[in-house]
Protein backbone atom coordinates (compact mmCIF):
# COMPACT_ATOMS: atom_id res chain seq x y z
CA UNK A 1 0.00 0.00 0.00
CA UNK A 2 2.45 2.55 -1.25
CA UNK A 3 -0.16 5.31 -1.54
CA UNK A 4 -0.79 5.39 2.23
CA UNK A 5 1.99 3.76 4.24
CA UNK A 6 0.72 5.29 7.49
CA UNK A 7 -2.70 3.72 7.07
CA UNK A 8 -1.15 0.39 6.19
CA UNK A 9 1.03 0.52 9.30
CA UNK A 10 -1.95 1.35 11.48
CA UNK A 11 -3.80 -1.66 10.11
CA UNK A 12 -0.71 -3.89 10.15
CA UNK A 13 -1.67 -5.08 6.66
CA UNK A 14 0.59 -7.43 4.77
CA UNK A 15 0.92 -7.57 0.96
CA UNK A 16 0.79 -11.37 1.25
CA UNK A 17 -2.91 -11.35 2.11
CA UNK A 18 -4.86 -13.70 -0.12
CA UNK A 19 -8.41 -13.37 1.26
CA UNK A 20 -10.07 -10.15 2.32
CA UNK A 21 -13.44 -10.25 4.10
CA UNK A 22 -15.95 -7.66 5.27
CA UNK A 23 -18.49 -8.85 7.77
CA UNK A 24 -19.82 -8.54 11.33
CA UNK A 25 -17.50 -8.88 14.28
CA UNK A 26 -18.10 -11.29 17.15
CA UNK A 27 -17.24 -10.06 20.66
CA UNK A 28 -16.19 -6.65 19.35
CA UNK A 29 -18.53 -3.95 20.75
CA UNK A 30 -17.08 -1.23 18.56
CA UNK A 31 -16.58 -3.24 15.43
CA UNK A 32 -18.46 -3.41 12.17
CA UNK A 33 -15.72 -3.37 9.55
CA UNK A 34 -12.85 -5.82 9.81
CA UNK A 35 -9.95 -6.93 7.68
CA UNK A 36 -9.41 -10.65 7.81
CA UNK A 37 -6.19 -12.01 6.42
CA UNK A 38 -5.85 -15.69 5.63
CA UNK A 39 -2.30 -16.62 4.71
CA UNK A 40 -0.13 -19.65 5.38
CA UNK A 41 -2.72 -21.22 7.64
CA UNK A 42 -3.11 -18.12 9.84
CA UNK A 43 -6.23 -16.03 10.40
CA UNK A 44 -5.72 -12.46 11.55
CA UNK A 45 -8.68 -10.14 12.20
CA UNK A 46 -8.09 -6.40 12.50
CA UNK A 47 -10.71 -3.96 13.78
CA UNK A 48 -11.09 -1.11 11.32
CA UNK A 49 -14.14 0.52 12.89
CA UNK A 50 -12.39 2.84 15.30
CA UNK A 51 -10.21 4.14 12.50
CA UNK A 52 -13.24 4.81 10.31
CA UNK A 53 -15.34 6.30 13.09
CA UNK A 54 -17.94 3.50 13.17
CA UNK A 55 -18.79 3.06 16.84
CA UNK A 56 -22.09 1.18 17.14
CA UNK A 57 -23.27 0.53 20.67
CA UNK A 58 -24.91 -2.54 22.09
CA UNK A 59 -22.89 -5.14 20.12
CA UNK A 60 -21.59 -7.71 22.57
CA UNK A 61 -21.27 -11.44 22.85
CA UNK A 62 -23.01 -12.96 19.85
CA UNK A 63 -24.83 -9.75 19.05
CA UNK A 64 -24.42 -10.11 15.27
CA UNK A 65 -25.52 -13.06 13.24
CA UNK A 66 -23.26 -14.29 10.40
CA UNK A 67 -23.82 -12.56 7.07
CA UNK A 68 -25.79 -14.12 4.29
CA UNK A 69 -24.12 -15.87 1.38
CA UNK A 70 -21.53 -13.34 0.16
CA UNK A 71 -21.11 -11.92 -3.29
CA UNK A 72 -17.49 -12.05 -4.44
CA UNK A 73 -15.27 -11.28 -7.39
CA UNK A 74 -11.80 -12.44 -8.34
CA UNK A 75 -8.92 -10.01 -8.70
CA UNK A 76 -6.35 -12.61 -9.82
CA UNK A 77 -3.37 -13.74 -7.80
CA UNK A 78 -5.84 -15.27 -5.35
CA UNK A 79 -6.97 -11.94 -3.93
CA UNK A 80 -10.72 -11.95 -3.30
CA UNK A 81 -12.94 -9.31 -1.72
CA UNK A 82 -16.10 -10.71 -0.15
CA UNK A 83 -19.05 -8.49 0.67
CA UNK A 84 -21.37 -10.00 3.24
CA UNK A 85 -24.91 -8.84 3.82
CA UNK A 86 -25.40 -5.94 6.15
CA UNK A 87 -25.28 -7.19 9.77
CA UNK A 88 -28.05 -4.76 10.68
CA UNK A 89 -30.59 -6.83 8.78
CA UNK A 90 -30.01 -9.71 11.16
CA UNK A 91 -28.99 -7.86 14.29
CA UNK A 92 -30.97 -8.21 17.55
CA UNK A 93 -33.84 -5.78 18.04
CA UNK A 94 -32.12 -4.00 20.91
CA UNK A 95 -29.24 -2.93 18.67
CA UNK A 96 -29.85 0.60 17.33
CA UNK A 97 -29.52 1.14 13.59
CA UNK A 98 -26.54 3.34 12.92
CA UNK A 99 -25.84 5.50 9.93
CA UNK A 100 -26.03 3.57 6.69
CA UNK A 101 -23.59 6.10 5.26
CA UNK A 102 -20.92 5.25 7.85
CA UNK A 103 -21.40 1.58 7.15
CA UNK A 104 -21.12 2.16 3.41
CA UNK A 105 -17.97 4.26 3.85
CA UNK A 106 -16.39 1.48 5.90
CA UNK A 107 -17.02 -1.06 3.18
CA UNK A 108 -15.93 1.33 0.45
CA UNK A 109 -12.61 1.97 2.20
CA UNK A 110 -11.94 -1.74 2.46
CA UNK A 111 -12.85 -2.17 -1.19
CA UNK A 112 -10.33 0.53 -2.13
CA UNK A 113 -7.67 -1.09 0.05
CA UNK A 114 -8.19 -4.38 -1.73
CA UNK A 115 -7.96 -2.59 -5.05
CA UNK A 116 -4.66 -1.05 -4.03
CA UNK A 117 -3.44 -4.46 -2.97
CA UNK A 118 -4.44 -5.97 -6.30
CA UNK A 119 -2.80 -3.10 -8.16
CA UNK A 120 0.40 -3.73 -6.22
CA UNK A 121 0.30 -7.38 -7.17
CA UNK A 122 -0.13 -6.47 -10.82
CA UNK A 123 2.27 -3.54 -10.80
CA UNK A 124 5.56 -5.26 -11.52
CA UNK A 125 5.87 -7.36 -14.64
CA UNK A 126 9.08 -9.34 -14.93
CA UNK A 127 10.83 -9.30 -18.31
CA UNK A 128 13.91 -11.40 -19.08
CA UNK A 129 16.62 -10.00 -21.35
CA UNK A 130 18.33 -12.97 -23.01
CA UNK A 131 21.63 -12.43 -24.81
CA UNK A 132 24.16 -14.63 -26.58
CA UNK A 133 26.91 -12.09 -26.00
CA UNK A 134 28.91 -13.52 -23.12
CA UNK A 135 31.94 -11.31 -23.70
CA UNK A 136 32.79 -7.75 -22.62
CA UNK A 137 31.63 -5.07 -22.87
CA UNK A 138 28.18 -6.65 -23.14
CA UNK A 139 28.63 -9.05 -20.25
CA UNK A 140 31.07 -8.89 -17.36
CA UNK A 141 31.51 -11.14 -14.36
CA UNK A 142 31.44 -8.12 -12.03
CA UNK A 143 27.96 -7.20 -13.23
CA UNK A 144 29.14 -4.06 -15.06
CA UNK A 145 28.43 -5.24 -18.61
CA UNK A 146 26.24 -3.23 -20.97
CA UNK A 147 23.49 -5.86 -20.87
CA UNK A 148 23.44 -5.82 -17.08
CA UNK A 149 23.42 -2.02 -17.10
CA UNK A 150 20.57 -2.05 -19.61
CA UNK A 151 18.48 -4.28 -17.33
CA UNK A 152 19.16 -1.98 -14.39
CA UNK A 153 18.31 1.20 -16.32
CA UNK A 154 15.09 -0.23 -17.74
CA UNK A 155 14.01 -1.35 -14.27
CA UNK A 156 14.62 2.16 -12.93
CA UNK A 157 12.66 3.71 -15.78
CA UNK A 158 9.86 1.19 -15.21
CA UNK A 159 9.19 2.76 -11.79
CA UNK A 160 7.52 -0.36 -10.45
CA UNK A 161 5.69 -1.29 -13.66
CA UNK A 162 8.47 -3.55 -14.96
CA UNK A 163 11.47 -5.38 -13.58
CA UNK A 164 14.16 -6.55 -15.99
CA UNK A 165 16.73 -9.29 -15.48
CA UNK A 166 19.51 -10.50 -17.78
CA UNK A 167 20.71 -13.97 -18.73
CA UNK A 168 23.19 -15.55 -21.14
CA UNK A 169 22.07 -18.22 -23.60
CA UNK A 170 23.97 -19.80 -26.50
CA UNK A 171 22.77 -18.65 -29.90
CA UNK A 172 21.18 -22.01 -30.74
CA UNK A 173 19.17 -21.93 -27.51
CA UNK A 174 18.10 -18.37 -28.32
CA UNK A 175 16.74 -19.58 -31.66
CA UNK A 176 14.76 -22.30 -29.91
CA UNK A 177 13.54 -19.83 -27.30
CA UNK A 178 12.13 -17.25 -29.69
CA UNK A 179 10.55 -19.96 -31.86
CA UNK A 180 8.28 -20.82 -28.93
CA UNK A 181 4.92 -19.03 -29.38
CA UNK A 182 4.72 -18.60 -25.58
CA UNK A 183 8.03 -16.77 -25.38
CA UNK A 184 7.78 -13.24 -24.02
CA UNK A 185 11.07 -11.42 -23.63
CA UNK A 186 13.81 -9.31 -25.16
CA UNK A 187 16.98 -10.03 -27.15
CA UNK A 188 19.41 -7.06 -27.06
CA UNK A 189 22.21 -5.92 -29.38
CA UNK A 190 20.87 -7.51 -32.56
CA UNK A 191 19.65 -6.59 -36.04
CA UNK A 192 16.73 -8.02 -38.07
CA UNK A 193 18.94 -9.74 -40.66
CA UNK A 194 20.58 -11.93 -38.02
CA UNK A 195 17.21 -13.42 -37.10
CA UNK A 196 15.74 -13.78 -40.58
CA UNK A 197 13.38 -10.87 -40.06
CA UNK A 198 14.52 -8.28 -42.58
CA UNK A 199 10.88 -7.40 -43.19
CA UNK A 200 10.37 -6.86 -39.44
CA UNK A 201 7.19 -8.91 -39.35
CA UNK A 202 8.12 -11.70 -36.95
CA UNK A 203 9.25 -9.53 -34.05
CA UNK A 204 9.01 -5.98 -32.80
CA UNK A 205 12.21 -3.98 -33.29
CA UNK A 206 13.04 -0.88 -31.27
CA UNK A 207 14.98 2.18 -32.30
CA UNK A 208 18.78 1.70 -32.28
CA UNK A 209 20.66 1.55 -28.99
CA UNK A 210 24.11 2.05 -30.49
CA UNK A 211 26.12 1.63 -33.68
CA UNK A 212 28.69 -1.14 -33.88
CA UNK A 213 30.77 -2.82 -36.55
CA UNK A 214 32.47 -6.13 -37.25
CA UNK A 215 36.22 -5.87 -37.73
CA UNK A 216 38.44 -8.38 -39.51
CA UNK A 217 41.16 -9.33 -37.03
CA UNK A 218 44.25 -11.36 -37.85
CA UNK A 219 47.84 -11.91 -36.78
CA UNK A 220 49.19 -11.05 -40.20
CA UNK A 221 47.74 -7.92 -41.84
CA UNK A 222 44.92 -8.53 -44.33
CA UNK A 223 44.02 -5.99 -47.00
CA UNK A 224 40.28 -6.44 -46.67
CA UNK A 225 37.94 -4.94 -49.27
CA UNK A 226 35.20 -7.58 -49.52
CA UNK A 227 34.57 -11.21 -48.69
CA UNK A 228 36.62 -12.16 -51.76
CA UNK A 229 39.68 -10.82 -49.93
CA UNK A 230 39.36 -13.81 -47.58
CA UNK A 231 39.40 -16.60 -50.15
CA UNK A 232 41.91 -19.32 -49.34
CA UNK A 233 42.09 -18.45 -45.63
CA UNK A 234 40.99 -20.26 -42.48
CA UNK A 235 38.18 -18.58 -40.61
CA UNK A 236 37.44 -18.87 -36.90
CA UNK A 237 33.70 -18.80 -36.24
CA UNK A 238 31.51 -19.23 -33.16
CA UNK A 239 29.14 -22.15 -32.78
CA UNK A 240 25.59 -21.29 -33.80
CA UNK A 241 26.52 -17.96 -35.40
CA UNK A 242 25.81 -17.16 -39.02
CA UNK A 243 28.05 -15.14 -41.33
CA UNK A 244 25.88 -14.39 -44.33
CA UNK A 245 28.49 -12.62 -46.44
CA UNK A 246 31.01 -15.47 -46.43
CA UNK A 247 28.65 -18.46 -46.19
CA UNK A 248 28.62 -19.00 -50.00
CA UNK A 249 32.42 -19.09 -49.95
CA UNK A 250 32.39 -21.52 -47.02
CA UNK A 251 29.85 -23.75 -48.78
CA UNK A 252 32.04 -23.63 -51.89
CA UNK A 253 35.06 -24.61 -49.78
CA UNK A 254 36.87 -21.44 -50.72
CA UNK A 255 37.09 -20.51 -47.04
CA UNK A 256 37.62 -23.10 -44.31
CA UNK A 257 35.47 -22.51 -41.23
CA UNK A 258 36.56 -23.77 -37.80
CA UNK A 259 34.17 -23.09 -34.93
CA UNK A 260 34.88 -22.56 -31.25
CA UNK A 261 32.61 -21.83 -28.30
CA UNK A 262 33.44 -18.13 -27.97
CA UNK A 263 35.41 -15.17 -29.27
CA UNK A 264 38.28 -15.48 -26.81
CA UNK A 265 38.97 -19.04 -27.97
CA UNK A 266 39.22 -17.75 -31.55
CA UNK A 267 41.68 -15.05 -30.53
CA UNK A 268 43.85 -17.67 -28.86
CA UNK A 269 43.75 -19.77 -32.04
CA UNK A 270 44.77 -16.70 -34.02
CA UNK A 271 47.69 -16.16 -31.71
CA UNK A 272 48.75 -19.78 -32.29
CA UNK A 273 48.18 -19.34 -36.04
CA UNK A 274 45.67 -22.20 -36.18
CA UNK A 275 43.31 -19.87 -38.06
CA UNK A 276 44.03 -16.90 -40.28
CA UNK A 277 41.27 -14.48 -39.35
CA UNK A 278 38.11 -14.00 -37.34
CA UNK A 279 35.52 -11.28 -36.87
CA UNK A 280 35.29 -9.21 -33.72
CA UNK A 281 32.81 -6.47 -32.78
CA UNK A 282 34.44 -3.09 -32.57
CA UNK A 283 32.89 -2.70 -29.13
CA UNK A 284 34.75 -5.78 -27.86
CA UNK A 285 37.98 -4.75 -29.58
CA UNK A 286 37.85 -1.35 -27.87
CA UNK A 287 37.25 -3.03 -24.53
CA UNK A 288 40.34 -5.21 -24.99
CA UNK A 289 42.42 -2.19 -25.92
CA UNK A 290 41.52 -0.42 -22.68
CA UNK A 291 42.65 -3.32 -20.51
CA UNK A 292 46.03 -2.91 -18.85
CA UNK A 293 46.96 -6.50 -19.67
CA UNK A 294 45.71 -7.26 -23.16
CA UNK A 295 47.05 -10.65 -24.28
CA UNK A 296 45.92 -9.94 -27.83
CA UNK A 297 47.45 -6.51 -28.26
CA UNK A 298 49.77 -7.77 -31.01
CA UNK A 299 46.86 -8.79 -33.25
CA UNK A 300 45.76 -6.39 -35.97
CA UNK A 301 42.53 -5.31 -37.62
CA UNK A 302 41.86 -4.43 -41.24
CA UNK A 303 41.33 -0.74 -41.99
CA UNK A 304 37.93 -1.40 -43.51
CA UNK A 305 35.12 -2.77 -41.36
CA UNK A 306 33.43 -5.93 -42.54
CA UNK A 307 29.95 -4.67 -41.60
CA UNK A 308 28.46 -1.64 -39.88
CA UNK A 309 25.10 -2.00 -38.14
CA UNK A 310 22.74 -0.43 -35.64
CA UNK A 311 22.05 -2.62 -32.64
CA UNK A 312 18.44 -2.81 -31.49
CA UNK A 313 16.19 -4.72 -29.12
CA UNK A 314 14.24 -7.67 -30.50
CA UNK A 315 10.91 -7.91 -28.64
CA UNK A 316 8.15 -10.51 -28.81
CA UNK A 317 5.00 -9.44 -30.61
CA UNK A 318 1.63 -8.83 -28.98
CA UNK A 319 2.57 -6.55 -26.07
CA UNK A 320 1.86 -2.94 -27.13
CA UNK A 321 2.32 -1.63 -23.57
CA UNK A 322 5.84 -3.03 -23.39
CA UNK A 323 6.57 -1.71 -26.88
CA UNK A 324 5.44 1.78 -25.89
CA UNK A 325 7.45 1.62 -22.67
CA UNK A 326 10.63 0.58 -24.52
CA UNK A 327 10.16 3.32 -27.11
CA UNK A 328 9.97 5.94 -24.36
CA UNK A 329 12.79 4.30 -22.40
CA UNK A 330 15.20 4.46 -25.34
CA UNK A 331 14.44 8.16 -25.74
CA UNK A 332 15.18 8.67 -22.04
CA UNK A 333 18.41 6.66 -22.28
CA UNK A 334 19.54 9.02 -25.04
CA UNK A 335 19.50 11.76 -22.36
CA UNK A 336 21.00 9.62 -19.60
CA UNK A 337 24.62 10.72 -19.07
CA UNK A 338 25.71 7.48 -17.39
CA UNK A 339 24.26 5.36 -20.18
CA UNK A 340 25.73 7.55 -22.90
CA UNK A 341 29.20 7.40 -21.36
CA UNK A 342 28.96 3.62 -21.22
CA UNK A 343 27.97 3.04 -24.85
CA UNK A 344 29.95 5.85 -26.49
CA UNK A 345 33.16 4.24 -25.33
CA UNK A 346 32.34 1.25 -27.56
CA UNK A 347 30.17 2.67 -30.34
CA UNK A 348 31.54 2.65 -33.86
CA UNK A 349 32.11 5.95 -35.61
CA UNK A 350 32.94 5.74 -39.31
CA UNK A 351 36.36 7.22 -40.14
CA UNK A 352 36.11 10.69 -41.60
CA UNK A 353 37.21 10.93 -45.21
CA UNK A 354 40.27 13.07 -45.76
Amino acid sequence: FRSDRKLAQQLHLKPTATLLTIGPVINRPRGLAVWREHHGGTNTTLNLSSLLGCRPKGLSGLGCAPPRKPDSFDINHGCTMIFGSSPWKQAPADVPRRSVVQHFIARLCLFLLCGLHAAHLHAEKSVVISTHYDNPPFWQSDGQGLTQLLASKLTQLGQGSYTFSAEILPRKRLDVLIANPQWAGIIPWVIPAWFGDSGRTNFHWTAPLMQDADLVVSKKPIDYNSSKSLIGLRFGGILGHRYLDIEPLIDGKKIVRQDTKDLEANLRKLDLERIDFTFIPKSTWEYLRTKESNPFGHLTTAKRAREIYELRLLVHLGDPKLEDFLAQAIQQLARDSEWQRAIQAYSYAEPKSR
